[in-house]
Protein backbone atom coordinates (compact mmCIF):
# COMPACT_ATOMS: atom_id res chain seq x y z
CA UNK A 1 0.00 0.00 0.00
CA UNK A 2 0.97 3.49 -0.62
CA UNK A 3 2.02 5.66 2.34
CA UNK A 4 -0.06 8.52 0.34
CA UNK A 5 -3.81 8.12 1.02
CA UNK A 6 -4.31 10.42 -1.88
CA UNK A 7 -2.63 7.70 -4.16
CA UNK A 8 -4.18 4.99 -2.65
CA UNK A 9 -7.26 6.25 -3.46
CA UNK A 10 -6.63 7.07 -6.81
CA UNK A 11 -5.37 3.39 -7.29
CA UNK A 12 -8.23 1.93 -5.18
CA UNK A 13 -10.93 3.77 -7.95
CA UNK A 14 -8.86 2.78 -10.72
CA UNK A 15 -8.73 -0.85 -9.86
CA UNK A 16 -12.64 -0.59 -8.75
CA UNK A 17 -13.32 0.88 -12.10
CA UNK A 18 -11.46 -1.88 -13.62
CA UNK A 19 -14.05 -4.33 -12.19
CA UNK A 20 -16.90 -2.15 -13.68
CA UNK A 21 -15.87 -1.83 -17.11
CA UNK A 22 -14.16 -5.46 -18.05
CA UNK A 23 -17.14 -7.57 -19.35
CA UNK A 24 -16.69 -11.53 -19.58
CA UNK A 25 -16.30 -12.28 -23.44
CA UNK A 26 -18.55 -15.55 -22.94
CA UNK A 27 -21.27 -15.57 -20.28
CA UNK A 28 -22.07 -19.05 -18.38
CA UNK A 29 -25.22 -19.03 -20.30
CA UNK A 30 -23.67 -19.25 -23.67
CA UNK A 31 -21.39 -21.29 -22.66
CA UNK A 32 -24.14 -23.92 -21.56
CA UNK A 33 -25.75 -23.25 -24.91
CA UNK A 34 -23.33 -23.94 -26.54
CA UNK A 35 -22.66 -27.18 -24.63
CA UNK A 36 -26.49 -28.78 -24.64
CA UNK A 37 -26.59 -27.85 -28.92
CA UNK A 38 -23.00 -30.24 -28.89
CA UNK A 39 -24.64 -32.61 -26.97
CA UNK A 40 -27.75 -32.55 -29.28
CA UNK A 41 -25.85 -32.77 -32.08
CA UNK A 42 -24.32 -36.20 -30.93
CA UNK A 43 -27.73 -37.58 -29.83
CA UNK A 44 -29.36 -36.77 -33.12
CA UNK A 45 -26.56 -37.90 -34.44
CA UNK A 46 -27.52 -40.89 -37.17
CA UNK A 47 -26.41 -44.18 -36.15
CA UNK A 48 -24.64 -46.94 -38.70
CA UNK A 49 -26.45 -49.53 -39.15
CA UNK A 50 -25.95 -52.99 -37.02
CA UNK A 51 -24.62 -55.26 -38.78
CA UNK A 52 -26.91 -57.82 -36.16
CA UNK A 53 -30.72 -57.18 -36.43
CA UNK A 54 -32.68 -58.08 -33.11
CA UNK A 55 -33.57 -61.16 -34.41
CA UNK A 56 -30.38 -62.70 -34.58
CA UNK A 57 -29.43 -61.56 -31.26
CA UNK A 58 -32.62 -62.94 -30.03
CA UNK A 59 -31.95 -66.48 -31.68
CA UNK A 60 -28.33 -66.06 -30.56
CA UNK A 61 -28.91 -65.48 -26.59
CA UNK A 62 -32.17 -67.60 -26.48
CA UNK A 63 -30.63 -70.80 -27.76
CA UNK A 64 -27.29 -70.19 -26.13
CA UNK A 65 -29.46 -70.08 -22.98
CA UNK A 66 -32.40 -72.45 -23.79
CA UNK A 67 -33.06 -73.82 -20.40
CA UNK A 68 -33.67 -70.53 -19.26
CA UNK A 69 -35.51 -69.09 -21.79
CA UNK A 70 -38.87 -69.80 -22.59
CA UNK A 71 -40.72 -68.50 -25.89
CA UNK A 72 -44.07 -66.70 -25.00
CA UNK A 73 -45.15 -66.53 -28.47
CA UNK A 74 -46.27 -62.85 -28.73
CA UNK A 75 -42.22 -61.40 -29.34
CA UNK A 76 -41.31 -62.35 -25.40
CA UNK A 77 -39.68 -64.44 -23.27
CA UNK A 78 -39.46 -65.55 -19.58
CA UNK A 79 -36.01 -65.47 -18.70
CA UNK A 80 -35.20 -67.37 -14.99
CA UNK A 81 -32.15 -66.61 -13.49
CA UNK A 82 -30.91 -67.23 -10.21
CA UNK A 83 -34.04 -66.72 -8.29
CA UNK A 84 -36.00 -64.58 -10.32
CA UNK A 85 -38.30 -64.63 -13.47
CA UNK A 86 -38.13 -61.89 -16.16
CA UNK A 87 -40.50 -61.15 -18.83
CA UNK A 88 -38.23 -59.81 -21.61
CA UNK A 89 -38.24 -58.97 -25.45
CA UNK A 90 -35.53 -58.23 -27.51
CA UNK A 91 -37.82 -56.26 -30.13
CA UNK A 92 -38.10 -52.47 -29.96
CA UNK A 93 -41.90 -52.58 -30.83
CA UNK A 94 -42.60 -54.70 -28.58
CA UNK A 95 -40.50 -52.78 -25.69
CA UNK A 96 -42.61 -49.62 -27.10
CA UNK A 97 -45.48 -51.07 -26.82
CA UNK A 98 -44.99 -53.13 -23.24
CA UNK A 99 -42.04 -50.40 -21.38
CA UNK A 100 -42.62 -52.88 -18.33
CA UNK A 101 -40.76 -55.69 -20.27
CA UNK A 102 -37.25 -55.92 -19.97
CA UNK A 103 -35.47 -54.57 -23.02
CA UNK A 104 -32.35 -56.82 -23.67
CA UNK A 105 -30.14 -54.70 -25.75
CA UNK A 106 -26.91 -53.67 -25.58
CA UNK A 107 -27.74 -51.13 -22.72
CA UNK A 108 -28.74 -54.13 -20.73
CA UNK A 109 -26.58 -55.56 -17.74
CA UNK A 110 -28.54 -58.64 -18.25
CA UNK A 111 -27.75 -58.73 -22.03
CA UNK A 112 -24.18 -57.83 -21.15
CA UNK A 113 -23.79 -60.79 -18.16
CA UNK A 114 -25.88 -62.83 -20.94
CA UNK A 115 -23.27 -62.02 -23.82
CA UNK A 116 -20.31 -62.97 -21.74
CA UNK A 117 -21.55 -65.87 -21.24
CA UNK A 118 -22.43 -66.94 -24.32
CA UNK A 119 -18.69 -66.16 -25.30
CA UNK A 120 -17.68 -68.55 -22.29
CA UNK A 121 -19.51 -71.36 -23.81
Amino acid sequence: MSADPLEEDVMMSEFERSFDTATLSTSIDDLAERDVRADLAIVNRELPPSNHDWQAVERTITQAHASQFSNNGDRTWTFTGQRQRFTVTFDPQTYSDQPSLQFLTLGNPMYKRLSEDYRNL
